[in-house]
C-alpha cells in the first residue's frame, strides 16, 4: 500500500496546505467572532440565553478541534515531503543498479564487488512516516471524543447539575484527555520528522555512493586503472546526524509519557477535589509539567531540524563531489580536449546554513533551560501562595501575573529559534537545487563526450565550467519560504508583545476589583476580550507560517524530484552506451530491459 501511495505525494502536499488554509481562515475566524458573541452577552449580562450557551460550547468545541486539525494539516504536508523524498530515493537506487549492472556486464569487475546493503534506515523510513500519520489521526479521532465530551460537559453546567457521578466523569475525562492527546500528537510528530530525516540520510548513502562510483567505474570501463580514482567507491552512512535525530524524536516521543503522567495527577487533584480536599503536591506536579512538556517538544524540534539542516549540507557535499569527480573523469578520458571543470568552494546560501542552524538550536536550547525552569520555580510559589490562603498578597498576585505572561512568550519566542533552523534549511534546499541545474548541465555534455572517445572517435571539446552558478538559484521557491518565517516571527514578536500587554492589564484591573459582574471597567472589558481572541489565533496563525515554510520545502523536493529522474535518464543512456562500447570486442553488448536491468544483448540494441 505505501507503494501506491508514495506517487501521490503532491495529493498530500496540496491537502495539507488546504487544511492549514481552512484552519486560519475559516475555523480561527469562526472562532473570532463566536468569542465576540459570547464575551458581549457576559459583558451585558444575558447569560441564561441560549445564544450565550450555545457560542460558549462553539467555542470550546472549535479550540479543542483546532489544536489537533492544524497538526493534522502540517503532518499531511510532512507525508507529501517524506513520499517525494521516497521517490527521489527510488530513482536514485534505479540509477546505481543500472550503472552498476552496465558496468559488470561489459566486464568491470568493481561493478560486482562495489555493491552494498542498505542500512535500516533506507528500508524503514517510509513505515516511520505512515506510523506517525496514523499515530496523529488518531490523536483526531481522540479529539472528537473531547469535543463531545465537552458538548455533555457543558449542558450539565448550564442545566445546573453540577453533582453526581455524570458531572465528574465528565469533568475528569476533560481534564484527562488534554495532554493525552498533546502527548499522542507529537509522538506521531517526532516518528514523522525522524522519516524525513532518515529519509534524506538515505539519500546521502545512495547520492554519495555514486558520485565516486560512476567516475571510477568509467574510468575502469575506457580502460584507465592508475590515477586518484583507484580506491572503490564506498558510500557514506551518516550514522552521526542519524543518532542526533533520533535523540530529537525521543524528546518528542516523551510527551506522550509525560502526558499521561500530567493526565493521572490531573484526575488525582480533580478527584481530590470531589472530596472537598486539596493535593497541593498533585497540583504542583500537573502544574510544572504542563509548563515543561511544550519548551521540552520545542527542544526535541529544534535538535531534529538541526540533524536536517546538516543531512542537507552532506547532500550538497555530495553533489559538489559528484561534479567535480565526473568532470576530472571526463577531462582525463577525452585526453586533455577540454580543461578539469572549475567547482565552486561554497556559495553563500551554503555558508548560511550552519550559523543559522546553530543560532536556532542555541535560541530553542535556551529557553528549555532557563525560562523553564524560571517559571517552574515561580509556579511552585504561586501553589504556595494559594495553599497558604494569601490569595490576597502582592506576592501572590506578581506570582500570577509572570506565570500568565512568562506562558505566551516562551511559548512564542522559543519558536525564533525554529524559524532560525527553518531558514537553514531553505538556503540548504536553494544550494541543493543550484547544483543540481548544473549537474543537469554538466552530465549530458560530460556523457556526449565520453561516448565517443570510448569509441576512440575525435571528441568535439565544449566547456563544463558553470561561470555563474547563482544564476541558478530557485529563488520563486524560495520566496513563499521566506514569507512563512515572516510570519513565524511576527507571531512571536509584536503579536506576543501586545497578548502580554492585555494579560497585565486585564490582571491588573481583576486585582483593583474591576473584573466582578456589575463593576466590570471599560478597559477590563477590552483587556478581557483581547485577551480571549489572542490565545484563539496566535497559534493558529504562526502554525499557518510553518505550514507555509514545510508547503515551500515540500515545492523543492517536487522540484528535485524531477531533476533526479532527468539524471536517472542522462546517466542511463551514457553508461549503457559506454558499457556497449568497452565490451563491442567482445561481441557482448549491453542493454535494459523492461524490468530496468542492464543485460548482455548480442544483437546490441539498447533501450
Amino acid at each position: 500500500m505505501i507503494d501506491r501511495l508514495i506517487p501521490k505525494y503532491p495529493m498530500f502536499l496540496s491537502l495539507g496546505f488546504l487544511v492549514m488554509v481552512s484552519s486560519l481562515f475559516f475555523l480561527t475566524a469562526g472562532r473570532d467572532v463566536v468569542i465576540l458573541v459570547w464575551a458581549n452577552k457576559l459583558f451585558d449580562g444575558d447569560t441564561d440565553q441560549t445564544i450565550f450557551k450555545t457560542t460558549q460550547i462553539a467555542d470550546g468545541v472549535i479550540g479543542n478541534f483546532l489544536k489537533t486539525w492544524l497538526f493534522v494539516g502540517l503532518s499531511l504536508i510532512k507525508v507529501g515531503i517524506a513520499f517525494a523524498i521516497a521517490t527521489i530515493v527510488r530513482n536514485l537506487r534505479a540509477t546505481g543498479r543500472v550503472t552498476l549492472d552496465a558496468y559488470a556486464s561489459a566486464g568491470v569487475a568493481e561493478a560486482d564487488a562495489a555493491r552494498f546493503e542498505e542500512p535500516w534506515y533506507g528500508r524503514w523510513f517510509p513505515r516511520l512516516v505512515v506510523a506517525g500519520f496514523a499515530t496523529v489521526l488518531f490523536a483526531l479521532v481522540l479529539t472528537l471524543w473531547w469535543d463531545a465530551n465537552l458538548v455533555f460537559l457543558k449542558r450539565a453546567e448550564f442545566a445546573g447539575q453540577t453533582s453526581g457521578l455524570g458531572w465528574e466523569s465528565y469533568l475528569i475525562i476533560d481534564r484527562v484527555l488534554g495532554p493525552v492527546i498533546n502527548g499522542v500528537k507529537f509522538f506521531g510528530e517526532g516518528m514523522l520528522i525522524l522519516g524525513i530525516a532518515t529519509g534524506l540520510a538515505t539519500i546521502i548513502t545512495n547520492l554519495s555512493f555514486q558520485a565516486r562510483a560512476l567516475p571510477f567505474l568509467t574510468r575502469r570501463a575506457m580502460g584507465q586503472g592508475a590515477g586518484p580514482m583507484d580506491e572503490p567507491p564506498r558510500p557514506h552512512f551518516p550514522f552521526g546526524l542519524v543518532i542526533l535525530a533520533i535523540a530529537g524524536a525521543s524528546l518528542l516521543a516523551l510527551a506522550l509519557p509525560l502526558g499521561m503522567v500530567q493526565a493521572g495527577f490531573g484526575s488525582w487533584v480533580q478527584a481530590r477535589e470531589f472530596d472537598g480536599a486539596l493535593s497541593t503536591m498533585g497540583i504542583r506536579v500537573e502544574g510544572i509539567l504542563d509548563r515543561s512538556i511544550g519548551p521540552a517538544i520545542n527542544l526535541g524540534l529544534g535538535i531534529l531540524f538541526f540533524a536536517i539542516a546538516y543531512l542537507l549540507l552532506a547532500i550538497i557535499r555530495s553533489l559538489r563531489e559528484q561534479r567535480r569527480a565526473f568532470g576530472d573523469a571526463v577531462a582525463d578520458l577525452t585526453g586533455g580536449a577540454i580543461p578539469r571543470p572549475v567547482v565552486e568552494p561554497s556559495l553563500w546560501p551554503q555558508r548560511l546554513v550552519a550559523p543559522l542552524a546553530i543560532f536556532g538550536l542555541l535560541v530553542v536550547g535556551f529557553f528549555f533551560f532557563t525560562m523553564t525552569g524560571i517559571r517552574g520555580f515561580n509556579f511552585d510559589s504561586l501553589v504556595s501562595f494559594q495553599a497558604s490562603g494569601a490569595t490576597d498578597s502582592a506576592g501572590f498576585q506578581n506570582a500570577l501575573r509572570l506565570d500568565r505572561l512568562l506562558g505566551p512568550v516562551i511559548g512564542a519566542t522559543r519558536f525564533i529559534g525554529i524559524g532560525a533552523l527553518m531558514t537553514a534549511i531553505g538556503m540548504a534546499l536553494v544550494t541543493i537545487v543550484i547544483h543540481l541545474r548544473a549537474t543537469g548541465l554538466l552530465l549530458p555534455t560530460g556523457f556526449s563526450m565520453l561516448a565517443p572517445a570510448s569509441r576512440h572517435e575525435p571528441v568535439e571539446a565544449e566547456e563544463l565550467t558553470v561561470e555563474e552558478p547563482m544564476a541558478l538559484a530557485p529563488w520563486d521557491l524560495l520566496r513563499p519560504h521566506l514569507a512563512g518565517v515572516a510570519i513565524l516571527v511576527s507571531a512571536t514578536l509584536p503579536v506576543i508583545i501586545l497578548f502580554a500587554i492585555s494579560i497585565h492589564r486585564n490582571l491588573a484591573e481583576q486585582f483593583a476589583g474591576f473584573g466582578e459582574p456589575g463593576a466590570m471597567s471599560g478597559l477590563f472589558k477590552s483587556s478581557f476580550l483581547a485577551v480571549r481572541l489572542y490565545e484563539a489565533s496566535w497559534q493558529p496563525f504562526m502554525l499557518f507560517g510553518m505550514g507555509l515554510i514545510l508547503y515551500s520545502i515540500g515545492r523543492f523536493f517536487s522540484t528535485i524530484v524531477g531533476f533526479v529522474e532527468a539524471r536517472h535518464m542522462v546517466i542511463e543512456d551514457g553508461v549503457v552506451t559506454i558499457a556497449e562500447a568497452a565490451s563491442g570486442g567482445n561481441g557482448d553488448n549491453v542493454a535494459v530491459n523492461d524490468a530496468g536491468a542492464v543485460v548482455a544483448s548480442p544483437t546490441g540494441a539498447t533501450s
